[in-house]
C-alpha cells in the first residue's frame, strides 16, 4: 500500500515539475526553447503501448494501470532516494524529515 501511495506521489510532483516548466518555456519563443531544452533521445515511443491506448479517469489511474506497468520499481526507488529519507533532530528533540510528517509533499 505504501509502495502505491509512494508512486503516486512521485508521479505527481513529476506533472507538476513539467507544469511549472512548461509555464517557464511559453514565454521563450522556439529558437530559445531548443537551445535550452534540446530533444533528448528516448528509450522507448510511448504512443505504441496498447497499455496506455485507453481513457483514463484520474491521475492514480494512470499510475496503477499505465506508468507502473512497466516501471514497477519506481515507489521502491522512490522510498530509498534521499528526498524521501532525509532525517533531522531539532536541538528539542524532534525529528523532521519527509516520513514522519503528515502532509509530506
Amino acid at each position: 500500500m505504501l509502495g502505491r501511495v509512494l508512486s503516486h506521489l512521485f508521479f505527481f510532483a513529476f506533472i507538476l515539475i513539467l507544469l511549472s516548466a512548461y509555464g517557464e518555456c511559453r514565454s521563450l519563443n522556439r529558437q530559445q526553447h531548443e537551445k535550452l531544452f534540446p530533444k533528448s533521445p528516448t528509450t522507448a515511443d510511448h504512443k505504441k503501448f496498447k497499455e496506455l491506448d485507453q481513457d483514463f479517469s484520474t491521475a492514480p489511474e494512470v499510475t496503477s494501470k499505465g506508468c507502473l506497468r512497466c516501471h514497477n520499481l519506481a515507489g521502491q526507488q522512490l522510498e530509498k532516494s534521499l528526498h524521501w529519507t532525509w532525517r533531522y533532530r531539532t536541538k528539542e528533540g524532534r525529528v523532521l524529515g519527509k516520513a514522519n510528517v503528515l502532509n509530506n509533499f
